[in-house]
């Protein structure tokens, strides 16, 4: 199946470690701004609809604690950023050497390793940094809220993991480095 995606090639590929150190660096970026921006609409609308989702107990808590978590990723920016580096570096870093330079398994692999590392990130997180047995949690328990931070983690990482994928390929070329002809041989 993979056959279909990959090319038989000795080459070295160049800018693989600057793709990984520039998508470090936006992953970082690109997690905050669509947590807080999903966090902003999250509030917005629930208090349009008459729900605070900080008082309600449950799953929307959760999920409520997850985004506002992933809107704060670029405090962690010191800890995520080489993390991120480097895990780039030897999952899809290491595709264009195995002969894969279609962009569709780029973008699937940085959604997957986005969506699990976000949410696992926020689901492990959110119950280290906040007071769930304060007077806003009563009646909620503690794995409710870690399910609800780790699809709102989830579905912010898939979404910037997408996003850094398309990053990724748009740097390094891999098709392009591959029908490049050196001529020095002759």
């Amino acid at each position: 199946m993979t056959a279909d995606y990959t090319v038989q090639t000795k080459q070295k590929f160049k800018r693989i470690g600057l793709a990984s150190f520039l998508c470090g660096i936006a992953a970082c970026v690109t997690v905050a701004l669509i947590g807080a921006g999903l966090a902003f609409t999250y509030l917005f609308l629930s208090e349009r609809l008459g729900i605070f989702p900080m008082i309600q107990d449950g799953i929307l808590l959760g999920i409520g604690y997850g985004l506002i978590a992933c809107a704060l990723n670029w405090f962690f920016g010191y800890v995520t950023i080489p993390v991120t580096m480097l895990i780039l570096f030897f999952t899809i870093g290491r595709m264009p050497k195995r002969g894969i330079t279609y962009r569709r398994p780029f973008l699937k692999w940085t959604t997957i390793l986005g969506a699990g590392l976000v949410g696992a990130v926020t689901s492990i997180g959110v119950p280290l940094f906040t007071s769930l047995n304060s007077g806003v949690a009563q009646n909620t328990s503690t794995m409710e809220i870690i399910i609800g931070a780790g699809l709102a983690g989830a579905a912010v990482g898939a979404l910037a993991g997408l996003i850094i994928g398309w990053l990724f390929y748009a740097i390094v070329r891999p098709a392009e480095q591959v029908r490049t002809i050196d001529a020095s041989v002759f």
